[in-house]
């Protein structure tokens, strides 16, 4: 029996019910959002110097960059998708935890990525979004995004506003220019955009570096896009994910074996 998922969101406890909310959320009301948002949360790591200059050391996200982040954008979001708690769930942390084998877990650059999964998809929504989250659903985010932390050893506060202090205050100290930093998002960036034609590549990079704020752009050594587009991007995605969302809404969630 198919319902509307606003609705169904409205009536659902975060505490118990923070997994299907956080699937609904991704797959019924924000696909779009949800989508853009995981693959910014991933280049905003790229901003820690801490975190860039590690991935530059072990080869990850040079090599096919911009495939990197895709399988890691679709991991993530199969994560929430699928949930944390089943057999699939498992699995899936298994491939995270290997991925990671051999770095310190509950380390404070480590709670930043997991940081960025929390409040990127919260704060895109709020930029972007056909509607505002409801502070049900960003708690059942943050409670999922615990949960999951917990079961990879990384140590997340109580509180969801703890949480977020320790977000900005971590970005405030530490999101500085690096040549690592802008190694990484350029190499995303341009591999990327590599199989367009020449001027769509360009308005490529316009639209990156508009979607990104001017902390990360310049930690990451990126240039500012032109204003004209900087102020047309919000009104064109916001229409963008109305469209998607009103497309996915309503679908039946899926359960997982």
């Amino acid at each position: 029996m198919r319902y509307a998922a606003t609705a169904r969101l409205a009536e659902l406890d975060p505490v118990p019910e923070h997994e299907l909310m956080a699937r609904l959320i991704v797959t019924c009301e924000f696909p779009f959002d949800a989508q853009r948002a995981m693959e910014l949360a991933v280049l905003r790591t790229f901003g820690i110097p801490a975190i860039s200059r590690q991935l530059v050391r072990s080869g990850m996200f040079l090599d096919a960059p911009s495939l990197r982040v895709a399988r890691t954008q679709s991991l993530l979001t199969a994560l929430v998708e699928q949930g944390y708690s089943g057999r699939v769930g498992a699995e899936m942390l298994a491939r995270i935890d290997r991925a990671h084998d051999g770095m310190p877990r509950d380390t404070d650059p480590m709670r930043f990525v997991l940081a960025t999964f929390v409040f990127e998809p919260s704060r895109w929504v709020r930029r972007f979004g056909w509607r505002p989250l409801l502070d049900t659903e960003e708690r059942a985010a943050f409670l999922f995004w615990r949960a999951v932390g917990g079961r990879l050893g990384i140590g997340v506060p109580e509180r969801r506003d703890a949480f977020e202090r320790f977000y900005d205050d971590y970005q405030a100290r530490e999101m500085v220019f690096a040549p690592e930093n802008q190694r990484l998002a350029e190499s995303v960036r341009d591999h990327r955009l590599a199989r367009l034609p020449v001027p769509a590549q360009v308005l490529g990079r316009h639209v990156m570096h508009g979607l990104i704020d001017d902390r990360l752009r310049l930690a990451c050594g990126l240039p500012s896009a032109p204003p004209a587009i900087a102020a047309a991007l919000p009104s064109v995605i916001r229409m963008r994910g109305k469209v998607a969302s009103v497309l996915c809404r309503g679908m039946e969630p899926v359960t997982w074996a």
